[in-house]
């Protein structure tokens, strides 16, 4: 009676083990399916992503560098296989990245993969084509004697012409999309808005990255007009600027700093005020500033770029109470609040 009881609970153990054993199996199991799902699930969301085009009918060059920012997948192809300046129409610039990729390439001879990482694009696959070979000649006619012998029918052979291989990752044959665009590694502008003033205002630009610019404008007066009114001035500017899109090419914005050396006076009343009308300031100022933007293209070299800015200055300055001679009447130092930049430039881009 007491083996059976001992038998009775062993096989109950192993009953419970078994169970057990086979929860285990089953959670490993349903968490490598969802891994796996996962995994699977990782490339099509990138490529799902949303995009919107700005044009329907839009160049190859400015279509793939709108999907690359907006979605941050990077585009790879040969520059000799891709003509960057080709223009397509496209029925509806909005959908999935996969969607607006397959509108665009409707119709030509170029198609894309996406290798986890990259969308490339490469031409389509040649059609399997099939090569028939001449059917053999004839044999000639058998002698009477084996007329009557068992002759097997004639076959015809084909070859099919070997598939495509399969386009490789990039590893250094393939350049970026953004790399390959036409986009100006440099810039030189002018604000026509200072140079109204009878001053000199340039601005050399330099490209950081896809959607980062550094400014260096310069602002300079070194002259006296008529009625020893004076403009006098050499002012520095330089400034960070991020595009939404890409570098000289649509919104940005940007933080600059100031600084330089001045020598006003007798300045016109209006718009100034009268005491400035009448007297003259002498000194140097400091600060800096954030600004919002916006560039239009007007050419393969040209562009208008607007901007508008504000922040803080901080001004060191004598004032003078005749503007010829050297009687000083004051020393005051300001901070200054308010617009800090105002500009309507002429840009020449440089390649």
């Amino acid at each position: 009676m007491r083996r059976h009881n001992e038998n009775e609970t062993r096989m109950e153990k192993d009953k419970m083990k078994n169970r057990n054993m086979n929860w285990k199996t089953l959670a490993a199991r349903l968490a490598g399916v969802a891994l796996l799902a996962l995994l699977a699930a990782a490339p099509a969301a990138a490529q799902d992503q949303k995009v919107t085009l700005t044009s329907r009918t839009i160049s190859l060059e400015q279509a793939f560098g709108q999907i690359e920012a907006q979605t941050g997948l990077l585009i790879g192809y040969k520059n000799k296989v891709v003509d960057l300046g080709r223009t397509v129409t496209v029925g509806n610039p909005s959908g999935t990245a996969k969607e607006v990729l397959g509108r665009l390439l409707q119709g030509t001879e170029l198609t894309w993969m996406y290798n986890g990482s990259a969308i490339i694009i490469t031409p389509k696959p040649q059609p399997r084509q099939v090569v028939e070979k001449p059917a053999p000649a004839p044999e000639p006619e058998k002698p009477a004697a084996v007329r009557g012998a068992v002759i097997p029918a004639q076959t015809r052979t084909f070859t099919l012409a070997p598939e495509p291989q399969p386009v490789p990752a990039p590893k250094g044959g393939y350049e970026t999309a953004r790399r390959l665009t036409e986009t100006p590694h440099w810039a030189l502008k002018t604000n026509l808005l200072w140079d109204a003033t009878a001053s000199v205002w340039l601005a050399p630009e330099v490209r950081l990255g896809h959607k980062t610019t550094l400014d260096l404008p310069v602002m300079l007066n070194w002259w006296d007009f008529k009625d020893n009114t004076k403009w006098k001035h050499t002012l520095f500017q330089p400034g960070v600027r991020f595009w939404s899109c890409e570098a000289f090419n649509g919104f940005f914005w940007g933080l600059h700093a100031h600084g330089g050396v001045y020598n006003v006076g007798h300045v016109p009343d209006p718009p100034f005020s009268a005491y400035a009308n009448a007297h003259r300031f002498e000194g140097w100022l400091i600060g800096g500033g954030a600004s919002v933007g916006y560039q239009w293209i007007l050419g393969k070299r040209w562009g208008l770029e607007a901007e508008a800015g504000a922040g803080y200055a901080y001004l060191d300055y004598k004032t003078y109470n005749c503007i010829n001679c050297g009687k000083q009447v004051g020393a005051e130092t300001k901070h200054y609040f308010g617009p800090t930049k105002a500009s309507l430039s002429l840009v020449f881009m440089i390649k």
